[in-house]
């Protein structure tokens, strides 16, 4: 059964894995279970397997072409998959995620500009945007009663005019919450930056790993002209565990911006894909469906037992079952520790290795992403470790 994929604890000790061989720089320990940087402990669908299997049987790693199937790949899937339709010759290759917003950072603005982000976020924008030499700012979202969280709308639209903000990037579904934005959000978020002529950045890395009645929308379904006002990021990392063959997509209908960052592509030497990305990325949006329908439903029920058992079982601690990515965001706040007292916490009374939240930005100070994109023996291990440690903090 393709669950049995999921089920199974596999071994990545000779995986080189960032995930699992950088525990003892970064936490100090190497006997800890790994849950914090966001890849799954599970092998990608088996076509894409045996697709890079042959590719490097051929033996010869030459510079790359791309065929002209494999940004079709992207839209076919898209229309399936989101029922919307995008053009292949708009597209534009990268070697991951971070690298696709901080070239369009710089393409779409100046030194000294204003970025909008609204935290607690993923951390990568906060850098992009510092190294870049532009002007952060940022507005918090808000959280709900029920968990989830908004944008704060007055405060959002009241920074954009103050701080004469030159772009927004938007995180879509949002990382670190697993929020899911509804139409009548991302409506508002293209009224408000067509009005003010902010550009968009729209992060769309964890598009496809969505759970229950939620399904991510794009800025791109809301017409032509949020389209032209608008760069997307895609990938197929996130969705199916191929982060380490570094391929990405920006998706840019702006013709002036499409050729601006082509041109500074090029020059930066980064235009190609690997010998091995290219059949990975593409046979796993041709044959990787089933694959992720699995993974989703494995996801799902590894979440749902994460957050019942805080429930039950620490009520001292806040998670709720997120929309969207296969990271939780538990709130530690009814005790005195934060951000990396938290994380040193858990790792050593509990054996588990965190996400500090304090990178997030705002509302992440007390908070830790922990990702669960694992196997249930590690899943039900680490969540005894967090019962014994947060007991610990009360004590």
């Amino acid at each position: 059964m393709m669950k049995d994929v999921f089920m199974k604890h596999w071994d990545r000790s000779q995986n080189i894995s960032a995930k699992w061989d950088e525990l003892e720089v970064k936490f100090g320990s190497r006997d800890l279970y790994p849950l914090w940087i966001a890849d799954m402990d599970f092998p990608a669908p088996k076509e894409v397997v045996d697709a890079v299997v042959e590719k490097a049987k051929q033996g010869i790693y030459g510079y790359t072409a791309r065929p002209s199937s494999y940004y079709q790949a992207i839209c076919d899937w898209t229309k399936k998959r989101f029922h919307y339709h995008l053009n292949p010759e708009f597209f534009i290759h990268s070697p991951g995620g971070v690298t696709s917003f901080t070239l369009a950072l710089d393409i779409l603005t100046e030194k000294g500009d204003a970025v909008i982000v609204t935290p607690p976020v993923y951390p990568g924008f906060f850098r992009s945007i510092s190294g870049m030499e532009r002007k952060l700012v940022t507005s918090p979202m808000l959280e709900t009663s029920t968990g989830n969280f908004e944008i704060d709308w007055e405060d959002f639209e009241q920074k954009i005019i103050q701080e004469k903000v030159k772009l927004f990037i938007f995180c879509n579904p949002h990382n670190p919450i697993g929020k899911v934005y509804k139409r009548e959000e991302l409506e508002k978020i293209a009224e408000i930056c067509l009005k003010h002529h902010v550009r968009i950045i729209e992060d769309q890395m964890w598009r496809d790993l969505t759970f229950g009645e939620a399904k991510t929308l794009s800025l791109l379904q809301l017409g032509e002209e949020i389209r032209q006002n608008t760069v997307a990021c895609f990938s197929a990392t996130k969705t199916f565990n191929l982060a380490g063959l570094h391929a990405s997509f920006l998706y840019v209908e702006h013709e002036a911006t499409r050729l601006a960052l082509i041109d500074k592509i090029e020059v930066l030497d980064i235009h190609r894909n690997n010998a091995l990305s290219i059949v990975a990325m593409e046979t796993a949006f041709r044959k990787g469906e089933s694959w992720l329908d699995s993974a989703l439903e494995y996801l799902e029920e590894n979440l749902k037992m994460a957050v019942e058992f805080i429930h039950k079982e620490l009520p001292q601690v806040s998670a709720y079952m997120p929309e969207s990515t296969y990271t939780l965001w538990v709130n530690f706040s009814h005790f005195s520790l934060q951000g990396d007292e938290i994380t040193k916490h858990l790792a050593k009374y509990g054996k588990i290795a965190t996400g500090n939240g304090t990178p997030y930005g705002e509302g992440g100070e007390s908070c830790q992403r922990i990702n669960l994109a694992c196997s249930r023996e590690v899943l039900f291990k680490a969540l005894e470790g967090l019962k014994i440690a947060v007991k610990a903090m009360g004590e």
